[in-house]
C-alpha cells in the first residue's frame, strides 16, 4: 500500500532443477499453470531453470458495495462488492534452455520482458477479472482477459 489509493506489487519466482540432464517430463516450463509472464500468455518457454520477476503499480478507481439481499436466496451473500483498479505492469525474466533439445529455442536462453496497462476488477469477494494490454520483446501486442478465483 503506497497510500492515497495507490498500490505496488512485485513477485519473484525462481526454479532451479538438478541434475541438468533429466527426463523431459520433469523439466519446468514458463507459460503453463501459474508461472507465466504477462504478454507471453500464448507462449511456452521450456528449460531446466528460470528466474521471473513481475511488477505492477495499481490505483483504485472505484469501489462500492450494493445491497442485493432482496434478490439473493443465499443469506451469506447479502451484498455485491465491486472494486476496480487501473494498472501499469512490467514483467521480465530468463529461462535457461536445456541442451540437446531444439523444440523451444525461440525464447529460451535470453532475457525476455513485457510491459503494458490493464484493469483488475474484483467481484463478489475473491473473483478477479484481469483485462491487460501488453507488448512483449517480440513486438507482439496482445489483449488478454483472465479470470481468477481464490479459495
Amino acid at each position: 500500500d503506497l497510500g492515497n489509493k495507490n498500490y505496488f506489487a512485485a513477485n519473484l519466482i525462481g526454479v532451479l532443477s538438478f541434475p541438468e540432464q533429466q527426463s523431459y517430463f520433469n523439466y519446468p516450463t514458463v507459460g503453463l499453470l501459474r508461472h507465466t509472464l504477462r504478454g507471453y500468455d500464448l507462449n511456452v518457454i521450456e528449460g531446466n531453470s528460470y528466474l521471473l520477476q513481475k511488477n505492477e503499480i495499481k490505483r483504485k478507481i472505484i469501489s462500492f458495495e450494493k445491497d442485493i439481499s432482496r434478490f439473493m436466496p443465499i443469506k451469506q451473500f447479502p451484498s455485491f462488492p465491486f472494486t476496480a483498479y487501473a494498472k501499469i505492469l512490467f514483467d521480465h525474466g530468463y529461462v535457461n534452455g536445456f541442451s540437446g533439445y531444439d523444440g523451444s529455442d525461440l525464447l529460451d536462453d535470453q532475457y525476455v520482458y513485457s510491459f503494458g496497462v490493464g484493469a483488475d476488477l474484483v467481484l463478489i469477494y475473491d473473483f478477479l477479472l484481469r483485462l491487460e494490454f501488453t507488448r512483449n520483446k517480440l513486438g507482439d501486442n496482445n489483449f488478454f482477459l483472465n479470470f481468477k478465483y481464490t479459495l
